[in-house]
């Protein structure tokens, strides 16, 4: 899957968790989302802070998080785990570390408990 594909991919299924997403799709929209987040840091930067960048900064950043979470719960869904593994970025660095992990990993070779790629 290739850097557009993907986002076009994420924001089709806008928040749908049912079904799997490839390392591909995954690690692509994180990084578009880091892109769109540095962007927006430097408009807030570089603006006088006014309540009008700000609400549409946040409503940008909100408009991306959604399928951000999205696509991680389908990427865990890929290898075969729970989206409640989600929840190990509550524990900061060792939980960091074993989300990263398993979003990182290979998939499931055809269907598994979450559907077929």
């Amino acid at each position: 899957m290739t850097f557009q594909q993907s986002i076009e991919t994420c924001f089709k299924k806008y928040s749908q968790v049912k079904g799997r997403a490839s390392r591909s799709e995954y690690w692509y929209f994180y990084l578009f989302s880091v892109i769109v987040g540095l962007g927006t840091s430097i408009i807030v930067g570089n603006s006088n802070k006014s309540l009008t960048v700000a609400l549409i900064v946040d409503v940008i950043d909100i408009a991306i998080l959604i399928p951000e979470w999205a696509v991680a719960v389908r990427r865990l869904h890929d290898t075969n785990r729970s989206a409640w593994n989600l929840l190990w970025v509550l524990f900061p660095i060792v939980g960091w570390i074993v989300q990263i992990v398993y979003l990182a990993q290979p998939g499931t070779v055809g269907p598994n408990n979450y559907g077929d790629l």
